[in-house]
């Protein structure tokens, strides 16, 4: 509900100020409010925001400054924070009638009906100061509506609208009320009857058209639309909706003239709809340029700005976008709205330490910054820092509930995790409203799935089918087939999503891991053959391909299909690297090399191609080279668990570097304390510092929890433990753990060390 907010004279401001404890304003937060209002005004609202925060900061008892940062926020989309600057502004002034409706307007749109009681009891609070105030009884009953209430909504709303006939508002929720109990009629008559009793009212012939248009009168709908731009040719919603209209309607030449007259009116909330129009029927110069337009009409209205930053990318101007924002911040660096799109760009260009800083400084000014903390779980997936991903998204849910795209990136984080529950559990903590989307009925399909609740995971497929047939739905009624052995039907599913997008990677794997498991690889390498051929253009496609032919050991088709995908896209990582693989193994360790070179001049392969040419040098004995690569992935990458462990291995095993292999290890332990490898890491690091005792510990912990789970490394962490039971003088341990390492693998360089510092035979 919108609640028309009253305009006070300066006599009764000077009135509640009196009664107010604190309330005394100094000049310096004076000047910042009625700067803030102006800005205000104009729908400037980060700027708007900047003001009253300050003016807070320098008077934070100031009842006006608080509400006045209600308004912005609420301006600028941020639910959360009108609703804490709402509070406080109530605990100044409890009975303040406006801060009463509008925290009541607040929680009704909440789908949460806790929110709603309490928007009712803020109501029933104006209501018992003002007892035929029209927007406090609108309020209540709206809430008795939400509440389930609607025969006590209805009596409130006829009280109201006999109060004041002429409150358009009230005939607009007397209308929603009985269009909820399916009288569409009665709603139609409501609003007929407020058109009737103030005939030269235009904003009730615009609300009444709307009505038409929603419920399917679409010429009863445009006539009224059109006799309010007859009297008020610019009206901006009468405007707006006959576009709409028009454009549904397959009308697209006056369609796209009334969205230009939109334009060019006096300004409005509205005026970037010709853009937003231009941009959806493929005219992006000509969007851009209505945006540039916007944005030079308005430089200081950070809104204008934004839209054009986010048309600029959309058109693949990002050069144009930077600059825009460079201009913007050198001005103002403290503009948290370009700080935070300029974060994004940094991001999108793998800049994650540029983007860091961005998103550090928003935070400054806004600690409660839901959508920084969502950007830096971005930072930190990109530098495979899952640990602290997890921790901003959480912390982003903690400040905003209703961040759907945080919910989802943090329950799959839990789901790769191996806890699925937990997922589950996240999942089913999303408010109410969101409970019927098709998004969180997938995603909360693949917490059922990762919990094994395979019972609920169908019948969440079912419920999500019944909504329509999505990718993601699709690929989860695949999964369950196959699981359940009916490969043709999971394989026909599959094919389903790959006739819409060949190059769906998740179902072309899907399906070949499907082919692997019945033995019937050839018949899934022309499966995706066919795939390729389809989309000739598709390093993916091709790398997959190549996969598979190497696997089966046919090199040079394998080779060809590789070499394909690199000539598509010269930087594609995996297909460099797995050329380079097949070079090594081939004993070429200089082709591997010369491979791999691109990827060093990509920002994006960078890592990669370091990480694979540390793996040659390795297995060339050159180990201050591979030392040299693994420092580079590290400084690119700080929570890459496997170049970290690599490192601290290399630096304890070929330097004296002791200290700097601890360091490394630690931060591999750190942040995966459950791998045996990096705990088998750690404790050679440990020993090689003359740590023995808890070298010990580490070395037994991890050979202690590979059970059956005989991998790499296996053999030398029961050298490297017996070489620690002999240094601490248990020589029984040390000769029994040296004759089960001699066991797995007698040939290694560990062997002949351990044995003669054991002096077993």
């Amino acid at each position: 509900m919108v609640t028309k907010l009253k305009s006070r004279g300066m006599a009764v401001l000077l009135a509640v100020c009196l009664g107010l404890a604190g309330c005394a304003r100094g000049p310096k937060d004076v000047a910042l409010i009625e700067s803030g209002k102006q800005f205000l005004e104009k729908k400037d609202y980060s700027r708007a925001v900047l003001q009253f925060r300050s003016a807070i900061q320098a008077n934070p008892k100031n009842f006006d400054a608080h509400y006045q940062m209600a308004l912005a926020e609420i301006g600028r989309g941020d639910q959360i924070a009108a609703y804490r600057a709402l509070s406080r502004a109530l605990e100044l002034n409890p009975k303040n009638a406006d801060a009463q409706l509008k925290m009541a307007e607040l929680l009704l749109s909440s789908p949460n009906l806790d929110d709603v009681k309490e928007a009712q009891k803020n109501a029933r609070l104006v209501l018992e100061a003002s007892p035929d105030n029209p927007d406090a009884l609108d309020a209540v009953a709206v809430a008795e509506m939400r509440l389930g209430n609607p025969d006590q909504a209805l009596e409130l709303l006829e009280q109201a609208s006999s109060l004041a006939p002429r409150h358009l508002q009230t005939a607009v929720d007397l209308a929603l009320v009985k269009l909820g109990v399916k009288d569409k009629a009665g709603a139609e008559q409501a609003l007929r009857q407020a058109v009737d009793k103030t005939p030269d009212s235009l904003p009730a012939r615009v609300v009444l058209g709307a009505f038409y248009l929603m419920i399917g009168k679409v010429q009863a709908g445009e006539q009224e639309l059109r006799t309010v731009l007859q009297k008020d040719p610019n009206n901006p919603l009468a405007l707006l909706d006959l576009a709409s209209v028009l454009k549904t309607s397959g009308r697209s030449p006056e369609a796209e003239q009334m969205y230009r007259r939109l334009a060019y009116a006096p300004p409005s909330q509205f005026q970037s709809a010709y853009g937003t129009y231009l941009l959806s029927i493929g005219k992006p110069k000509e969007a851009v340029s209505e945006f540039e337009r916007l944005a030079k009409l308005d430089p200081k209205n950070s809104s204008a700005r934004t839209r054009l930053v986010a048309a600029y990318v959309a058109t693949n101007r990002v050069a144009e976008a930077q600059k825009l924002l460079e201009d913007t911040l050198h001005k103002n660096p403290k503009d948290s709205t370009a700080l935070l799109q300029r974060s994004e760009l940094r991001l999108m260009a793998g800049a994650n330490e540029d983007a860091r800083k961005d998103l550090e400084q928003v935070l400054h000014f806004n600690p409660e910054s839901a959508k920084a903390h969502f950007l830096l779980s971005k930072v930190e997936r990109a530098e495979a820092s899952t640990l602290k991903q997890r921790q901003e998204l959480t912390e982003t849910l903690r400040l905003d509930r209703w961040f759907f795209n945080a919910r989802i990136a943090l329950a799959q984080l839990y789901i790769m995790a191996g806890n699925g529950q937990t997922a589950l559990d996240l999942m089913m903590g999303a408010p109410d409203d969101q409970h019927n989307s098709l998004g969180f009925i997938e995603y909360r399909n693949w917490a059922l799935l990762a919990s094994g609740d395979l019972k609920e995971f169908q019948k969440g497929i079912s419920e999500g089918l019944a909504k329509g047939r999505t990718r993601g739905l699709l690929m989860q009624d695949a999964l369950l087939k196959l699981r359940q052995g009916n490969d043709t039907a999971g394989r026909s599913l599959l094919f389903e999503i790959l006739k819409s997008n060949p190059e769906d990677l998740g179902a072309i794997d899907t399906l070949i891991r499907n082919y692997a498991a019945k033995r019937q690889l050839p018949v899934a390498i022309e499966k995706v053959r066919g795939l390729a051929v389809e989309r000739p253009k598709s390093p993916a496609l091709q790398y997959r391909l190549g996969v598979l032919l190497a696997s089966i050991g046919q090199t040079k088709e394998a080779r060809a299909a590789l070499n394909k995908a690199t000539e598509i896209s010269p930087d594609f990582s995996a297909a460099r690297v797995l050329l380079a693989r097949l070079d090594r193994a081939d004993g070429k360790p200089d082709d591997a090399r010369r491979e791999l070179e691109p990827l060093l001049s990509s920002k994006s392969g960078e890592p990669w191609g370091h990480m694979e040419l540390s793996l040659i040098e390795v297995k060339s004995g050159n180990y201050t080279k591979a030392i040299e690569h693994l420092h580079k992935v590290v400084e690119a990458q700080p929570a890459n668990v496997i170049a970290l462990n690599n490192l601290a291995y290399l630096l304890a095993d070929h330097t004296t570097q002791s200290d700097e292999a601890l360091k490394y290890a630690q931060k591999a332990k750190e942040l995966a304390p459950n791998d045996i490898t990096v705990e088998g890491t750690l404790g050679w690091a440990y020993f090689q510092k003359g740590m023995y005792d808890v070298a010990l510990q580490h070395l037994k912990a991890a050979v202690g929890r590979e059970g059956k789970n005989v991998i790499d490394g296996t053999a030398i962490r029961r050298y490297h433990l017996a070489m620690a039971y002999a240094k601490i003088g248990n020589t029984q341990d040390a000769s029994e753990t040296l004759i089960a390492a001699r066991k797995l693998d007698p040939n290694l360089p560990e062997a002949p060390v351990a044995t003669q510092m054991i002096g077993v035979k």
